[in-house]
């Protein structure tokens, strides 16, 4: 084991030398790999930053703003706007709006359902009404069907029960 420790630590040395005669052209070898990390860096930032603006350019073009600084009249006097400033106004103008037409709608519709449900309930109570209502008239008309002489004629009361079984008002008399 001694040997083979002696061994290595023979060609040990001659490496570090290279090395040391080599540390020029090492030290610009990695300044090169380093500018080239940073230019590779630089170019993607750009790219994303130029992605980014075209991206805002036109969302702020669609949303009816310009992105870009600018300058406005506003009481008589010129106003200097950042870029994107006047878009976040319109952008929070229009998220704005939306919610309150949103809201506006929700409590519409919420008022034509209850409107709906008391206006079905008033239409179930109707026909309950009236189904009870048909039920006694078709009782009563029953009765005055067995009521009948047995020469066959009918009086006025099957004339009123007959016409409250169709939904008549009663002959006046």
């Amino acid at each position: 084991m001694g040997k083979l420790f002696k061994g290595l630590a023979g060609y040990a040395v001659p490496v570090w030398g290279q090395i040391k005669g080599a540390r020029d052209w090492l030290t610009l070898l990695a300044v090169a790999a380093a500018a080239a990390w940073l230019y590779y860096q630089f170019a993607t930032v750009q790219r994303d930053r130029d992605a980014l603006l075209g991206f805002a350019r036109i969302n702020c073009a669609t949303a009816g703003a310009e992105f870009d600084a600018s300058s406005t009249i506003e009481a008589g006097k010129t106003v200097k706007h950042k870029r994107g400033e006047l878009c976040s106004k319109r952008m929070l103008a229009l998220t704005a709006f939306e919610r309150d037409t949103l809201s506006s709608s929700n409590k519409a519709l919420a008022g034509a359902l209850e409107q709906h449900a008391t206006k079905s309930e008033a239409d179930a109570s109707a026909a309950a009404r009236d189904a009870a209502a048909a039920a006694a008239a078709a009782h009563e008309m029953e009765k005055a069907e067995n009521a009948i002489a047995q020469d066959n004629r009918v009086g006025p009361d099957w004339f009123d029960a007959f016409n409250r079984l169709a939904g008549l008002q009663p002959a006046r008399r």
